[in-house]
């Protein structure tokens, strides 16, 4: 706005204020009123009193250092006084207005006029005491003749006069030892009939409350602004501004805030007083000051040192108000009147004559001025000036003006710049989807080949190497999840996720979560728990979803955790699942915490923490896919003590989870008998799975698709259940799920491979997600192969039949390869026994008979085509080890001693060739290395459901990488007959396999259990 146009607003406001003031003194004032006389004010045949208040100006008689009594004659001839008016110049000739005296005036009246007069008191300084008509009305502090006996006190006073009289005498002792710029009566007092004057009298109250009221209410709206949205300092100043100028309102003029403070001292009475109006004048150059700084345009250096001496100012006088008021008095008005004289000059130097809407701030600021301005000139010129308060009224609308259209034009530059962010927000969630498309291939690629120089350098690389690959695949697999999040974050936004909710339980759920988190740990002491039971009603939500929403939160909580428990727990209340995830780790900042499910939000401190902190995704997409699922999340955190993470899921209306559909029937065993259960397994030609879901529904699809096909199903509804089924028999092909409670599919498969390697004993997973880290964790685990639920029959066959093809191919190569290598016995043995042989006929006739019978026996056991059979009687077993021990004990004499403790049991299977190779093995590799020989004990118990077998000896034993080697998976390097091979083939029955304890220069002992039947 040019300066000219500026001009002639700001000069056409003040004509307006000025022509309102002047018609209001009009209205309120008139010259014409009666005035006293030397000291007599005669009001007979007027009717000014009855008309409202009559101010009681003139010449009063004044009795200097004087407290005249009533009836008392004076001891000095009075002097003639205006009231109102300072007294300063009628006490002595340095102009002090310290000192006392009696103020009197005679007023004449119609003595029917009127039942009651209101005299009206507003300021007299600093003590009073009235009389009227000789009788003492009241009494305003304690007057005296010295400062010490003085106590000021001069608040507005209000006196009930008794009427029908024809002459009132007005007595007034007043003293002043306090105040050090003006002293007496120095506002009018009023008289008037007491129901002429309510009006009057009450009007100045009012709108001195009003005013007040509006300037305060205006404060705690810009502090609240200030607190609530903004943090400007313009808002605070301005508050505190406001404040100050409310408080000078009511502590003023009438006084008003003594009214409800009628016991604050004087002397702190007229610092607030001071303080006030400094406070006023100082916090709104602060104001200006912030609100220019604001508008981005420095100050000059003058503007610069001018604020540096108004903050010094205002310091040292906050410092002074603790002495006493008349120290400071004229320091306080020097100050008031001096802060305001630059502020035109600093506005218009600055940007506000640049800015339309700070016409409104420059009108408010010359309305205040103004208002100002006539107060100072009432209070000092005109004192019986009637009270005037448009201009304030009129500035602090400005003001409102003023920040409304701040307001209005912040709310569009705002929208504006939503618009503008909500854009260029769009462009980069499309900029991160097409790259995360564009990495995702890549990245996978990187990945890959990583792992392949992993696994086929695991001999040949360094630790350093290995160390290296390690992390550079940790880092993939953490690129992979973050471009998942970003994937499933453009699929949230273009509101392409559909969700498959279903009733499920949350146990199994929670149980995968915890396999696939275990981990990734990285070394921290954390225990994952959950106290959710089978019996929590089941929830509605997608299974898939669901597990991501875990996932991501108890990530997170590991994340922030560095030991302690990570625990979740449920309740129900008003029909929903409430679920806790709560951490005992470093916690989330408050401020943090109300915006953690914004996107791309996170605590700093995790990178600080974990060393990577991802992108601020995942607890973005958890609040996504509960408020989709109809539920809510929540955090409560408090720093150094965890955070707990609620969210609430619908709780399904169908409570029923399968069991009204009967379980599939359980193999016969189960109802008649361990032993019978084993002549099924021995003997069964079909295929056999055991299949394991906690979910009767998916058994009995499962089990009816499968026995359709041909193969014996035996079904388990628990990781547990399933361990106890493979010490039952043996197994072609396990299918399991993999969200179960207690077990996951993952744990179940880990327990397996301790006992069965991938090739021994396949394994089948059956899971509802796909993602890259769950199929990961499956294959880690053990698995050989997973389905997607819900399952396709095709699918599932063909995947079934490639497993147990391989399986039963392996399984016959195996046996293949124990007939074959036994049936290429050594030579030298032949040779040997042959001699043997030869040399007895010459000998012991008779023992050679009995040795070519023996001879017989062994290579008849040994090229039998039983030998292709996966198991044959014990005792066939036994006769072929007899046989071959007498051979080697003809051969070797005392060199060899054997010791046989063997129960009578009937019905026994093992393996074809497997005691004979224990047995061979502790002569050929255990006693007869040493020069002196040894002794082999061979013991066959029987055990209840089982008969125990163990082959000892004392020769030189084995060491611990020898017997690793023995247990080590065939598939990777070739094994002759021996130790693993019998190993493989006692593990293929469903038996633990051999047991094997050594000392080296003491000897060995293996032993093996195999069940028997009745």
């Amino acid at each position: 706005m040019k300066p000219k146009k500026l001009l002639l607003f700001i000069i056409t406001l003040l004509l307006i204020l000025t022509s309102f003031r002047l018609v209001w003194i009009e209205s309120n004032y008139s010259e014409n009123t009666p005035k006293a006389k030397n000291g007599v004010l005669d009001l007979r045949g007027t009717p000014a009193l009855s008309e409202g208040m009559l101010p009681l100006n003139g010449e009063w008689e004044f009795y200097k250092e004087e407290f005249l009594e009533p009836g008392e004659h004076p001891e000095n001839q009075p002097i003639e006084i205006e009231v109102p008016g300072n007294w300063k110049n009628h006490l002595s000739d340095n102009n002090d207005p310290f000192g006392y005296g009696t103020y009197r005036l005679m007023i004449q009246l119609d003595a029917e006029e009127a039942d009651t007069y209101r005299l009206y008191t507003k300021d007299l300084v600093s003590a009073s005491r009235f009389f009227i008509n000789g009788k003492e009305e009241a009494t305003l502090g304690r007057t005296a003749i010295n400062k010490q006996e003085e106590v000021p006190d001069y608040r507005p006073r209000t006196l009930q006069l008794n009427g029908h009289v024809e002459e009132l005498e007005i007595l007034i002792h007043v003293s002043n030892f306090h105040s050090m710029r003006k002293g007496g009566i120095i506002q009018p007092m009023g008289l008037g009939e007491w129901s002429a004057t309510e009006q009057s009298v009450f009007q100045d109250y009012v709108w001195q409350i009003v005013i007040a009221a509006i300037v305060l209410l205006h404060s705690i709206y810009s502090l609240l602004t200030y607190l609530l949205f903004s943090r400007k300092k313009e808002m605070l100043f301005l508050a505190l501004a406001l404040l100050s100028m409310g408080l000078s309102i009511t502590i003023d003029d009438d006084k008003l805030l003594l009214y409800f403070f009628p016991h604050i001292p004087f002397d702190w009475w007229k610092k607030i007083i001071y303080l006030a109006y400094t406070s006023s004048a100082y916090f709104s150059v602060l104001f200006i000051k912030s609100l220019v700084k604001a508008e981005g345009k420095p100050f000059g250096k003058w503007a610069t040192y001018y604020f540096r001496f108004v903050n010094t100012l205002y310091i040292l006088f906050v410092i002074i108000t603790l002495l006493p008021v008349e120290i400071y008095m004229y320091i306080v008005y020097t100050f008031i009147m001096l802060i305001p004289l630059p502020l035109p000059v600093l506005i218009y130097r600055s940007t506000l004559p640049k800015k339309d809407d700070f016409l409104y701030f420059i009108l408010a600021v010359v309305s205040i001025l103004s208002s100002l301005i006539w107060g100072s000139y009432k209070s000092r010129i005109a004192p019986d000036l009637p009270y005037y308060p448009f201009d304030m009224l009129i500035g602090i609308l400005l003001f409102g003006l003023f920040g409304f259209k701040r307001f209005f034009m912040e709310t569009k530059k705002s929208q504006r710049l939503t618009m503008s962010l909500q854009k260029e927000i769009q462009q980069k969630d499309n900029f991160l989807a097409n790259t995360s498309h564009e990495l995702r291939n890549p990245l996978h690629g990187i990945l890959n080949i990583s792992q392949t120089i992993y696994d086929s350098g695991k001999g040949t690389m360094t630790k350093d190497m290995k160390r290296n690959l390690e992390t550079l695949m940790s880092v993939g697999r953490r690129m992979s999840m973050i471009l998942n999040d970003l994937l499933d974050r453009e699929q949230l936004q273009g509101e392409k996720i559909r969700l498959d909710q279903q009733a499920i339980r949350l146990a199994p759920v929670i149980t995968n979560v915890f396999d696939t988190l275990k981990f990734m740990k990285e070394g921290k002491s954390i225990t994952l728990e959950h106290t959710i039971t089978d019996n929590f009603p089941l929830v509605r939500a997608d299974e898939n979803r669901l597990f991501q929403v875990l996932f991501n939160l108890v990530h997170n909580a590991m994340k922030f955790t560095d030991h302690g428990r990570i625990r979740i727990s449920a309740e129900v209340y008003q029909e929903m699942a409430v679920i806790h995830v709560k951490d005992e780790g470093i916690g989330i900042d408050q401020e943090i915490a109300n915006t953690i499910f914004s996107p791309y939000t996170q605590d700093e401190r995790g990178i600080m923490f974990t060393g990577g902190g991802g992108i601020g995704l995942g607890l973005s997409i958890c609040r996504q896919l509960i408020e989709l699922h109809g539920g809510t999340i929540q955090v409560e955190s408090e720093e150094g003590r965890g955070s707990t993470f609620t969210f609430t899921l619908p709780i399904a209306a169908v409570q029923d989870d399968g069991e009204s559909i009967p379980l599939i029937e359980l193999a016969e065993a189960e109802s008649s008998g361990y032993a019978d259960f084993l002549d099924r397994t021995l003997y069964s030609t079909a295929e056999r799975i055991l299949v394991v879901d906690d979910d009767p529904m998916n058994l009995t699809i499962i089990k009816r698709m499968l026995v359709a096909e041909g193969y014996e199903v035996v079904a388990c509804t628990t990781g547990k259940e399933a361990l106890w089924q493979l010490d039952a028999g043996n197994w072609d092909l396990i299918i399991s799920d993999v969200m179960m409670p207690y077990m996951s599919g993952y744990e179940l498969t880990r327990s397996i491979r301790e006992r069965f390697s991938v090739a021994e004993l396949p394994i089948l997973l059956l899971t509802a997600r796909t993602q890259l880290i769950d199929i990961q964790m499956g294959f880690e685990a053990g698995a050989n192969d997973y389905v997607r639920k819900p399952v396709e029959k095709l699918e599932l066959m063909t995947r079934v039949r490639a497993l147990t093809t391989l399986n039963n191919t392996i399984a016959e190569r195996v046996q293949m390869e124990a007939a074959w290598l036994q049936a290429q016995i050594q030579p030298h043995f032949l040779f040997n026994t042959l001699n043997t042989i030869s040399a007895l006929s010459e000998i012991d006739p008779e023992k050679m008979i009995k040795l070519l019978e023996e001879f017989g026996n062994y290579l008849q056991g040994s090229f039998t085509a039983q030998n292709l059979e996966q198991t044959v009687p014990l005792e066939k077993e036994l006769a072929l080890v007899e046989s071959y021990i007498f051979i080697e004990q003809q051969r070797f004499g005392e060199r060899l001693n054997v010791e046989m403790n063997i129960d009578s049991v009937y019905g026994a299977q093992v393996p074809p060739l497997s005691i004979q190779t224990l047995v061979e093995n502790a002569i050929e590799h255990g006693v007869l290395k040493r020069p002196e020989g040894g002794t082999v004990h061979i013991e066959v118990m029987e055990n209840g459901d089982f008969v125990d077998i163990a082959i000892s000896d004392n020769g030189l034993g084995m060491k611990e990488e020898e017997i690793e080697a023995i247990f080590e998976d065939s598939s990777n390097k070739r094994q002759g007959v021996g130790l693993p091979n019998t190993n493989k083939r006692l593990r293929q029955l469903g038996n633990q396999g051999l047991t094997i304890e050594s000392t080296p220069q003491v000897g060995t002992i293996v032993q093996f259990s195999t069940p028997k039947q009745k």
